[in-house]
């Protein structure tokens, strides 16, 4: 509003400037009345579009964990036809220095690009030069001196922006910035309210809250239950009513006294629906203007509380006999899958390879002795059959292999990423070589604690997918490096290559998921399976961040050593 009351003081009819005063105060009065963000963003891109001849428009939040900024609404003019371009949008998110999203977060300034198609980093050119958008801007928006997201604007002629309508659009972000920052303090307050009732009323000691004049004005169940009558029939009562004897002349001279000494502390007997009850008290004065917050506890005969306490005693040893009997029987079943799982390897690799083995050497007898005779067709077939066993002898290697990975003994050590990793690269050398590929090791390459073999398996599962996963006549590059936070080491690895559908991140870490058929992309379906059985037996984690077209970053966290 301080952009508005500056305009409205200059000595002009400028129907710009009143254009500009009523975009202001149309903003400010939108975000006043607003009750959620989801609803408000929608109508604001929509509202500044139409104020400044902008035909789309959308805004992009940091993500919970605060490493990316992603798509929250986009907007576009009716009647244009930017589905392509919308939907594209959605399923982006940058980092720091990323794109030109990306750009605007790392420098923290606005950027207006007068002709996209000139501006390689704007990573959604082609779809919006094919749907007609020519020039965009890019606006940062801020809490407390933190980017929190940015604005994106965008129209269908080239150009540059007019001055007063960028800062206009400055003094809106700073508008929704301040919009933003009011929506999270009230989420926190609700939280904050959520929370206090909850702990309220799961507290086992009766609570209860009084006013001045001694009248109950809210209690959780427990002191319903001590009294042993319900909350609307105490709701509004004077606790005086429940107090006996002697106990109200003391009480009312406490009472009168609370304000100074502050807290109050004792015995009573009060009345309870059926019977007299013996409780301890504590009162704390003014907790709130006006208010004070008293918790009851209901008092123990020494003969019940020894009661309770050998009951418990038996209730505990009826509760480890039970845990013990159900470890025993856990164990058991627990080591006849073991052996169960262990017959099932011997058989994988003796029984069922050694078929595939006579199927291999059979198919290289007919292609190395009758090749002639077999003919073309014959020729296809045998092949075909040598192929097929070959992948079978794959799939069975890596079914092994993942069963040996949940059989062995793991013990966790210290173990030097650099030296490590150096071997993986050596197993890739002549695929490295013959594809042309670029490996960059970038920075130093702290010790985890974890088990070295398993955790070069799991190493090489990675970089593999990197070397294979690109798109036809692209030559693969790979970047991997590690940095420390706290207690634990997270290990990234980029790639180029042809990238993972949001919808479909989780489930390529299970067993025989193939997201592309063996004609495009050989292999088995079993490396990431393996690699995140590894992880888990490490005590660690793996996980990629990735978005179609645009290559992965796979990463694994380890505990770190020292």
């Amino acid at each position: 509003m301080k952009q508005a009351n500056a305009l409205m003081r200059q000595p002009s009819c400028d129907p710009k400037v009143l254009d500009v005063i009523q975009a202001i105060r149309a903003v400010s009065h939108l975000l006043a009345e607003a009750s959620a963000a989801e609803l408000a963003v929608g109508r604001l891109l929509q509202l500044i579009c139409e104020q400044f001849d902008f035909q789309a428009a959308a805004i992009w939040l940091l993500e919970g964990d605060g490493s990316q900024l992603r798509c929250f609404d986009v907007w576009s003019q009716p009647g244009l036809s930017l589905a392509e371009f919308k939907a594209s949008t959605r399923e982006h998110a940058f980092g720091p220095g990323r794109g030109l999203v990306g750009r605007v977060w790392f420098t923290g300034s606005s950027c207006w690009i007068e002709d996209i198609e000139t501006e390689p980093e704007f990573e959604r050119r082609a779809v919006a030069l094919k749907e007609g958008l020519r020039s965009a801007g890019f606006f940062p928006i801020w809490i407390e001196g933190k980017l929190v997201g940015i604005l994106e604007m965008c129209r269908t002629t080239r150009g540059p922006l007019e001055m007063v309508q960028e800062q206009v659009i400055e003094t809106i972000c700073d508008q929704v910035g301040l919009f933003l920052d009011r929506k999270r303090l009230e989420e926190n307050v609700v939280w904050s309210q959520a929370r206090y009732r909850a702990l309220f009323e799961a507290n086992l000691d009766g609570i209860l809250v009084l006013n001045e004049e001694g009248e109950i004005i809210d209690l959780n169940e427990s002191l319903s239950s001590i009294l042993e009558k319900p909350k609307s029939e105490l709701l509004g009562k004077n606790f005086e009513e429940f107090l006996t004897g002697a106990d109200i002349p003391r009480v009312r001279k406490e009472f009168r006294e609370l304000p100074e000494q502050k807290f109050l502390k004792g015995d009573l007997r009060i009345r309870g629906g059926v019977s007299m009850i013996d409780v301890e008290w504590n009162c704390r004065a003014q907790f709130l203007p006006g208010l004070h917050l008293c918790v009851v506890r209901k008092k123990s005969r020494p003969d019940q509380v020894f009661a309770e306490v050998q009951e418990a005693q038996l209730e505990a040893r009826a509760l480890n006999r039970q845990l013990e009997s159900h470890v025993k029987q856990r164990t058991a079943e627990l080591r006849e899958s073991n052996q169960e799982l262990e017959a099932f390897c011997y058989t994988v690799s003796h029984d069922l390879r050694a078929p595939l083995r006579a199927m291999q050497g059979f198919s290289r007898a007919l292609i190395d002795d009758c090749w002639e005779a077999l003919g073309p067709l014959g020729q296809d077939f045998a092949h075909r059959i040598e192929a097929a066993a070959e992948r079978m002898d794959r799939l069975l290697q890596d079914l092994i292999e993942f069963g040996r990975i949940g059989r062995m003994e793991v013990r966790l050590a210290p173990v030097e990423l650099g030296p490590l990793l150096e071997t993986v690269l050596a197993r890739f050398g002549r695929e490295i070589k013959s594809r042309e590929a670029v490996i960059d090791v970038h920075g130093a390459m702290p010790a985890v604690c974890a088990h070295a073999a398993i955790l070069q398996e799991v190493l090489c599962s990675i970089i593999s997918n990197a070397l294979k996963f690109v798109a036809a006549e692209t030559r693969p590059k790979v970047l991997i490096w590690a940095e420390r936070a706290d207690e634990l080491v997270r290990v990234s690895v980029q790639d180029n290559g042809i990238g993972i559908d949001p919808a479909h991140q989780e489930k390529i870490f299970r067993l025989f998921e193939r997201l592309h058929g063996q004609e495009a992309y050989a292999g088995t379906g079993l490396g990431l399976a393996l690699a995140h059985k590894g992880m888990a037996r490490m005590g660690g984690s793996i996980g990629v961040h990735s978005a179609l077209g645009e290559g992965s970053c796979f990463w694994l966290e380890l505990p770190a050593v020292g």
